[in-house]
């Protein structure tokens, strides 16, 4: 019996990788994360070797362009659906429900210098509107570098 970490090595695999093919049906396992080392061989073996068969990998392990294709062809389908129901925005409509977020806010942030100075007075609203004004520049200079 091995575990995990003792297929891994000997097969060349991570310990994540056996997991995963330990999902795979018919795959011998004695129980939770305890396997029979020569069983699991002879299944991976033939699990490459039906691989290989059906063409969905070469035999230097690398996935065929059929395969490439067909996956390329599944991630448009789901792009498309979402887009139908409605779960993808464009760059255009992100861009524009963005402003009307930020700029109602943005209005609001400037307007504080007005509202102070008749409580605070003149000089000290001044640099309370100029450190705004900074902090302002600031987010959108970090969101033009992000």
């Amino acid at each position: 019996m091995a575990g995990i970490q003792r297929i891994a090595e000997s097969f060349g695999l991570t310990p994540r990788r056996v997991q995963q093919l330990a999902k795979e049906p018919g795959f011998p396992k004695v129980a939770r994360g305890d396997y029979d080392e020569l069983a699991c061989l002879r299944w991976y073996v033939k699990f490459l070797q039906e691989k290989l068969a059906a063409g969905t990998v070469r035999a230097d392990g690398q996935v065929t362009g059929r395969e490439r294709y067909d996956t390329a062809k599944a991630e448009i389908a789901e792009l498309e659906l979402a887009e139908k129901r409605k779960q993808v925005l464009t760059v255009a409509e992100y861009e524009q429900a963005m402003t009307a977020l930020i700029n109602p806010a943005r209005h609001e942030l400037l307007a504080i210098e007005a509202r102070l100075r008749p409580t605070i007075g003149a000089d000290a609203a001044s640099k309370c509107g100029a450190e705004i004004r900074r902090s302002l520049r600031a987010l959108v200079e970090d969101e033009a570098s992000a």
